[in-house]
């Protein structure tokens, strides 16, 4: 039965901007001033949507669940000093202000996955942190940009791959691809792109331990860079209609199996070999 409104959980005020902010950066999104400035110059006051604040802490502040552009916006156009309304949730820790901003934000277009999944580790999803826990683990972290120097933690942006692969296969295979990429392109920013991910996913969640990681690695590096794997798998996915992570896959073991005895070959129905 769905809760109904209450008058003590979800109260409405009229707030001062300059007692708004996001105190927990780790349970929002980025703030992007061009999104605000947007707010500002197309401000209409009869579509705006209050504030979702969490209880204020014992400075008098009130962190920003929800709405931190709109409150930048009304700041831009009448100041620090100008009340908005909003809506006072019962939360008082980041988890809880984490849970909120997800549930309010998760079914809205426009919400970066990458800040997404930042959000779920903080609210202490379970999927999130163990991917978390095993990026990190491997020397990787969490994050839009691409670094291209490993000694600054190189970056995976790819959440959805990363969350379809450990859904699919588990954590082990997720774990284990990320070592093979590590080792093969250790710091080409490029090696953990989606299709790459996906790609070696299937392959070992499919094969396993029937892999020899050690030829993998070789036959793979010495052939591809990540950017012209990439290039082999979309004339794979042109001609076979496949999504990328399939072909990607295709490339793959065709390369592996090259030269091998047919015992000992990877063999996943009747499969053409790439050039």
């Amino acid at each position: 039965m769905a809760e109904k409104f209450s008058e003590k959980n979800q109260r409405i005020e009229w707030l001062p901007n300059r007692q708004l902010s996001v105190i927990w950066i780790q349970s929002q999104r980025p703030y992007k001033e061009t999104r605000a400035r947007r707010i500002a110059d197309n401000f209409d006051p009869d579509r705006f949507d209050p504030i979702r604040v969490t209880l204020p802490n014992g400075k008098g502040e009130y962190h920003i669940v929800d709405g931190q552009h709109r409150k930048a916006a009304v700041e831009m156009l009448w100041g620090s000093s100008e009340k908005v309304p909003c809506i006072v949730l019962d939360a008082e820790n980041p988890a809880e202000a984490a849970k909120l901003f997800d549930g309010i934000n998760g079914l809205r277009y426009g919400v970066d996955p990458v800040a997404k999944f930042k959000v779920r580790v903080t609210a202490v999803e379970p999927v999130e942190v163990a991917i978390n826990k095993i990026v990190e683990h491997r020397g990787y972290k969490i994050s839009g940009g691409r670094s291209e120097d490993p000694k600054h933690g190189r970056s995976i942006g790819a959440v959805g791959a990363l969350i379809a692969v450990y859904t699919a296969h588990g954590p082990k295979v997720l774990d284990d691809i990320l070592q093979i990429l590590s080792a093969t392109w250790p710091s080409d920013p490029y090696a953990t792109s989606s299709s790459i991910i996906r790609g070696y996913g299937s392959l070992l969640g499919e094969f396993g331990s029937k892999v020899d990681w050690g030829r993998l690695k070789a036959v793979i590096a010495n052939k591809y860079t990540p950017g012209s794997l990439l290039t082999h798998a979309r004339e794979q996915r042109h001609t076979y209609d496949i999504p990328m992570g399939d072909a990607v896959l295709r490339v793959i073991l065709a390369r592996y199996n090259r030269g091998l005895p047919e015992a000992k070959q990877l063999k996943r129905g009747v499969a053409r070999a790439v050039a």
